[in-house]
């Protein structure tokens, strides 16, 4: 078995599209299943989830800062959170910059040397991750949120009556989910496959795929699966066994699995069970038990 591990998006890795081009791949060898997966974190993404709400709570300094977010229903793990801020008064801020924290109020992400001029201004969160040590390039647990996110600047004249400007605190929710293309092509153009096993990608089918975590460093035994279930996607058939007689094969489909918020911080391997072909082939050569995994995210 071959692995070829091209960073998927929302591990430690960067990307800027919605899926990236390279997802990590498994392959079985010869005639056998072929997964490739990655993490898509997708806050408000690709699915309507009402992950955060937003919410101007705390203003001090009338009409100097606003503040939104976008997306502005919450943040899919993965994907970047564009951070809105305008500063309306004549007077020139200095020290500007982002603070994010968590429930606990810890300190997850900081930028500096922000613009302190009037007008729109931006600044992303990418990927919603750390930047703060000791956990950076981790992704900001869902468990831990509601995320606060809040602009601070100071008036640059020392005289200023508003030395210090605070502005609106605006909250967002972090929500994962786990991403991967699973594909059972032809080993060559003279040989056959059998295809993907349909009822493993139906959701109401009680074989259907299944995706879990599992800590770094544990048994099998304590993998947590998702309890919502799977969305397939992308189905393409095509005559795999060189018999159109009895109808086309799956040769590869999507799925988008949501995961619970409910994991302690940690490092979890990703897993996925069910997961065969129509001749009954169970995962990759070296997942006998119909049990593969995955990448390793980090949550903190």
């Amino acid at each position: 078995m071959s692995v070829n591990p091209n960073e998927p998006q929302g591990s430690s890795g960067d990307s800027s599209s919605d899926r990236p081009a390279g997802y990590p791949k498994i392959n079985s060898g010869k005639g056998a299943l072929v997964v490739a997966y990655s993490i898509a974190f997708l806050l408000v993404g690709g699915m309507a989830f009402s992950l955060g709400l937003l919410s101007s709570h705390r203003s001090v300094a009338k009409s100097a800062i606003l503040v939104s977010i976008s997306p502005s229903t919450g943040l899919i793990l993965g994907e970047d959170l564009t951070i809105n801020y305008q500063f309306q008064r004549s007077v020139p801020l200095g020290n500007v910059q982002v603070r994010i924290t968590n429930e606990n109020g810890e300190l997850v992400f900081s930028e500096t040397g922000l613009s302190g001029i009037s007008g729109n201004q931006t600044v992303v969160w990418p990927k919603g991750k750390w930047n703060q040590g000791p956990y950076i390039g981790s992704l900001a647990n869902p468990a831990n949120g509601p995320y606060s996110i809040q602009v601070t600047a100071a008036a640059e004249a020392a005289s200023s009556a508003a030395s210090q400007i605070q502005i609106n605190v605006v909250t967002v929710n972090t929500l994962l989910v786990l991403q991967g293309d699973l594909d059972k092509s032809k080993p060559s153009p003279d040989e056959i496959s059998s295809g993907l096993y349909r009822p493993a990608l139906d959701p109401t089918s009680p074989e259907h795929l299944q995706v879990g975590l599992i800590p770094k460093g544990a048994e099998k035994s304590a993998i947590v699966y998702a309890l919502a279930l799977p969305q397939f996607s992308e189905i393409v058939e095509e005559d795999l066994n060189n018999n159109l007689a009895d109808g086309l094969e799956v040769k590869s489909a999507h799925v988008r699995q949501e995961m619970q918020s409910t994991f302690p911080n940690g490092d979890y391997v990703v897993v996925m069970s069910g997961l065969r072909d129509l001749a009954g082939n169970r995962g990759t050569a070296e997942s006998r038990d119909g049990i593969m995994e995955g990448w390793v995210i980090s949550l903190r």
